[in-house]
């Protein structure tokens, strides 16, 4: 797992997968020294924000360790070419959880940071799945979120000062699809605890399912997670399953009622059908997964 720049890509390899991919936590030291501010910084976090033509669901207030609910952000309603907004973002209305050490979150920046974009993209394209990138600015000497673990995979830049991870192994054996927070009489197994200190320039792959949580030092921290939305493989079947089933079967067409010709006209659908699975995969074995 490494970082290039020209254009910006991380770059997952095979020794990556095999060893540490959903198995465990990565931390690379001096991934791009001085060259993730290339892709994003504080200055534009605060441009982005001062803005004030984010939507409510583009930012989120991490105050004591949990989200601030989001009416509590908005501006007054605000007319927008004939339409009313009723959810724009107030910047001035981030100040007071800001001075009690919040953490800001940024999502999905790559629909608005051309630079960020590219590197999602190709990430993507690499790992055959959506990815989004998430900036997470946090005031020196706080805590973030509270312990949590994710249903999919980060890939964590380290922009701005440094942060202290904890991360702890998955509560269960299944992966999570979905994140979660620990119960609340969890205790973790120290022994397994694993703890990193990131600083700028750092790169840290965090597993699926890893419960973690993190804190600043004597500086602000800023990071961009690159998540990567998995497929899920019930997902994938169901859906070209679906695809044969509309090229094969007219939503038109009815079973017969004669008894007789119902299950017959049935079967020369599955066979249908069922050729075109098997062929799809011969093509999975030869090219990998879609």
């Amino acid at each position: 797992m490494r970082y290039r720049g020209n254009p910006p890509t991380l770059e997952l390899s095979d020794a990556f997968y095999a060893r540490y991919w959903e198995r465990g936590p990565v931390h690379v030291r001096n991934a791009a020294p001085g060259r993730f501010k290339e892709l994003f910084d504080t200055a534009a976090f605060e441009e982005l924000l001062d803005f004030g033509a984010l939507r409510s669901g583009f930012v989120t207030v991490i105050h004591q360790g949990r989200p601030v609910a989001a009416e509590l952000l908005c501006r007054e309603p605000q007319d927008v070419g004939g339409v009313e907004h009723d959810d724009l973002v107030d910047p001035q209305a981030l100040t007071p959880y800001r001075e009690q050490g919040a953490t800001i979150i940024l999502a999905c920046l790559q629909l608005y940071s051309r630079q960020v974009a590219g590197l999602a993209q190709r990430l993507s394209d690499a790992m055959r799945c959506d990815v989004e990138a998430h900036a997470f600015h946090t005031p020196a000497s706080t805590h973030g979120l509270a312990p949590h673990f994710d249903g999919e995979p980060g890939f964590l830049l380290q922009l701005e000062g440094s942060k202290h991870w904890t991360l702890h192994p998955p509560l269960t054996d299944g992966l999570p699809i979905q994140g979660g927070h620990p119960p609340i009489d969890w205790q973790p197994d120290e022994t397994l605890t694993q703890r990193f200190t990131v600083e700028p320039g750092d790169l840290l792959y965090l597993p699926r399912g890893w419960v973690h949580y993190a804190d600043t030092t004597e500086q602000h921290s800023l990071h961009i997670t690159f998540q990567a939305l998995l497929n899920l493989e019930r997902d994938v079947i169901l859906d070209r399953v679906e695809r044969e089933v509309d090229e094969a079967v007219r939503k038109e067409d009815v079973l017969p009622v004669v008894p007789e010709d119902g299950p017959s006209a049935l079967a020369a659908h599955v066979r249908v059908i069922s050729a075109k699975l098997a062929a799809w995969a011969d093509e999975l074995e030869g090219s990998g997964p879609e």
